[in-house]
């Protein structure tokens, strides 16, 4: 077996949780291949350095070494700081989508902040959101990569979230510069909706049908979704991206609000399912590490950590690479719910 890719039957959860209890001795729980075991020694009357603690320090470490090994540079984030979100995401040239600009187009308008990760287990872009001011770049990136599905994992009821790249309403039209964007028809399946999108260029004769999925079982980054419900919008895409309807050279463009941490989270999630689904494998830690060397602010959070790995033994259990009956199956979803508690 490769160094960096493990047998899902292999796969064991190792985590260590530190939990002081007020009195002179500590209680530190310890969660070894989902095993629970209670603890008490002497050697918990010494102040030592929590995991979490050891855990932030390895993190600083290994991402200062990471960064002195591999440089990442944000120039064309600052020259474009009035197109970003958030001032504090940045978006590494290494990765970025670069649009095209042709004599439709303002001068040098070619930044967008949306980031490219192309790998053996998926073809995406992570993106921000379209702000007002944006729309146009949007959809010139959807025209010029030829993007036919769009994974939206916010539901689109605030503009300043996200401002409106197509009307929600059959029959309805948006006009936006040079495109035009026709709402076909739109279905409904529990947290999902579907929209088909006939999109128009003013300088192309080529019409293109465009597949939105909306998911609305994920409002609030701080609120997890149910697993189940984020499992179908992956199944939902991958049925999409099978069908005729989806030439697989071309990217799915992935959005929230920044871009980062759902549209992380399920990027992740879908290419490690896709990867356990095609060889039984998980390569966790690298895959993770690996998209987060693109695209700045993926995975930066314990919680979503946590949402994807429950989402990750869930669908092992659905293929059959896990016995859900088996008891240290059921503690470690126990241990995944006191955990994103703590964490959250």
């Amino acid at each position: 077996m490769a160094g960096d890719s493990l047998s899902i039957n292999k796969f064991i959860v190792n985590i260590a949780l530190y939990i002081p209890d007020g009195r002179a001795a500590d209680k530190t729980v310890y969660l070894i291949g989902a095993q629970l075991q209670e603890k008490r020694s002497e050697q918990n009357l010494v102040r030592a350095e929590s995991i979490n603690e050891f855990v932030e320090r390895m993190k600083h470490l290994a991402e200062h070494d990471t960064m002195v090994r591999k440089e990442r540079h944000i120039s064309s984030f600052m020259r474009n700081m009035k197109k970003n979100r958030y001032t504090q995401i940045v978006l590494f040239n290494e990765g970025a989508v670069t649009l095209d600009v042709t004599k439709n187009d303002a001068k040098d308008d070619d930044y967008i902040h949306a980031t490219k990760i192309k790998g053996k287990f998926g073809n995406y872009v992570l993106a921000q959101s379209p702000k007002r001011t944006t729309v146009d770049s949007w959809l010139r990136m959807i025209w010029q990569l030829n993007i036919t599905i769009i994974v939206c994992l916010i539901p689109l009821v605030s503009k300043d979230k996200c401002a409106k790249y197509f009307e929600k309403k059959e029959g309805k039209k948006l006009k936006q510069k040079y495109f035009m964007i026709k709402t076909l028809a739109s279905r409904k399946q529990g947290p999902i909706m579907t929209y088909i999108l006939k999109v128009t260029n003013k300088y192309d004769p080529q019409e293109r049908l465009i597949y939105v999925l909306m998911f609305t079982g994920w409002q609030e980054v701080s609120q997890k979704p149910e697993i189940t419900e984020l499992l179908s919008l992956l199944r939902a895409t991958w049925a999409l991206e099978q069908s005729n309807v989806s030439d697989k050279k071309y990217p799915t463009l992935v959005h929230g609000v920044s871009g980062t941490r759902r549209t992380g989270t399920y990027v992740l999630l879908s290419m490690l399912c896709r990867q356990m689904t095609e060889r039984g494998e998980l390569s966790l830690i690298p895959a993770c590490s690996a998209v987060r060397n693109y695209r700045y602010g993926v995975m930066n959070s314990r919680f979503c950590f946590l949402i994807l790995l429950k989402a990750l033994l869930i669908f092992a259990t659905d293929i059959g690479l896990i016995n859900q009956s088996k008891q240290n199956f059921k503690t470690t979803l126990q241990i995944s719910e006191i955990l994103g508690k703590e964490w959250n």
